[in-house]
């Protein structure tokens, strides 16, 4: 077998997989969960093992519970019959949703021999996320209220959220229930309602044991009802009544936008805002490529700079502002036609001196050709005739 788990911490889908054998799965995943049990060996893998996994990774998620923020210290039950509320709040950076979360925790049934401890426990921080777990012949109970701030846990308000729009405008239709890992099959089950208080239900086929990093994706459309996800009111998952098992949520997330077809992403997804996607640019004939396109840009164009030549015709193919070529303008010629990567280059047009005349006129592409004088003899040697 293998151990799996993954950092939540971290806004990447990461697990980090240890190959052990099967009896000794059990060990590992209580002293993961639960450090007190931890042997003086898993301790010194264990700090080998954060060190593997700083690893940093892009961000992919919009966030309904990332089960790090808002720490739940371990609840153990031992008895049957007893159960625990417990409330933890967010701290208002969008990876709770509606910044309280509300933990019902219970033992509805132990079926064990007289004397033997064994236990349901629950915890969150900030490392493992969600971690459930339960001793054979401990049924465990756990429903999670995401409500708004109603400090209740035990019941459901309908419409505290105050309407959600988990369908972000309309582009999304289902978030993905997320684990690190699980060692038996189980069921869960979720209740969506909206400001309406239209309440809808979805309860999927066993949860399939799962060693490694696994996703169940929650679809709106599988919910019973005509619960409207873009006005969210509540949200509900319980997990079980179900004994013997071990595992960890690592969150509850909406995926982000995938870019499509020729798209490119121009701004990554983050733990609050959806991936940015652009149609890719293509400059036009009066245009030129200032940037190239690159995996997270689209390319840059910027028209052709019009000079203005003679006749008034500027570049030719470009539709600036250049003038006439008549009044006070300084005329201009195409001294370096623009490419697809380079801009055209305008140079002023030559003026001829006092004692030069213009031999051939500018034009749109070559600047005016001025020839000196002709210096006359006077018959005095000094040469200070000219011919005009």
């Amino acid at each position: 077998g293998s151990l799996c788990f993954g950092l939540p911490q971290l806004p990447c889908s990461l697990s980090l997989c240890l190959p052990l054998p099967d009896h000794s799965l059990k060990s590992w995943r209580s002293a993961l969960s639960h450090p007190s049990d931890r042997t003086a060996k898993q301790h010194t893998m264990f700090r080998s093992l954060l060190l593997l996994t700083v690893v940093s990774v892009a961000a992919g998620y919009i966030v309904i519970d990332n089960f790090q923020t808002g720490v739940l210290n371990e609840i153990a039950i031992g008895t049957g019959g007893q159960s625990e509320t417990a409330i933890q709040t967010g701290e208002n950076d969008g990876q709770m949703l509606g910044n309280e979360r509300d933990v019902f925790f219970s033992v509805p049934q132990k079926v064990t021999a007289p004397g033997v401890n064994n236990q349901g426990k629950i915890s969150i921080n900030g490392f493992f996320g969600l971690t459930i777990s339960s001793d054979q012949g401990v049924d465990t109970l756990t429903i999670i209220q995401w409500d708004g701030p109603d400090g209740d846990a035990e019941n459901f308000d309908q419409t505290g959220l105050g309407g959600v729009d988990l369908t972000i405008n309309g582009q999304r239709n289902l978030f993905n229930l997320n684990i690190n890992d699980w060692d038996l099959n189980f069921l869960i089950e979720w209740t969506a309602c909206d400001m309406t208080g239209e309440c809808g239900t979805w309860t999927p086929a066993d949860v399939t044991e799962s060693p490694a990093f696994d996703i169940v994706p929650v679809n709106f459309a599988d919910f019973t009802g005509n619960v409207d996800f873009s006005n969210l009111g509540g949200l509900q998952l319980k997990v079980g009544p179900i004994t013997a098992l071990d595992g960890v949520f690592k969150d509850i997330s909406i995926p982000p936008t995938e870019c499509t077809g020729n798209e490119v992403e121009i701004a990554p997804p983050t733990f609050t805002s959806d991936r940015q996607c652009a149609e890719p640019v293509v400059c036009t004939s009066d245009e030129y490529e200032v940037a190239p396109p690159t995996n997270t840009s689209v390319r840059v164009c910027a028209p052709y700079t019009v000079c203005n030549t003679v006749g008034g015709s500027g570049s030719g193919s470009g539709s600036g502002s250049g003038s006439s070529g008549s009044g006070d303008d300084q005329l201009e010629y195409i001294s370096k036609e623009g490419t697809a990567t380079s801009d055209r280059v305008c140079t002023p047009v030559s003026e001829c001196t006092s004692d030069e005349f213009e031999t051939q006129g500018p034009t749109e592409t070559s600047d005016r050709v001025c020839t000196p004088l002709t210096v006359c003899n006077d018959g005095s040697g000094s040469g200070s005739g000219r011919r005009g």
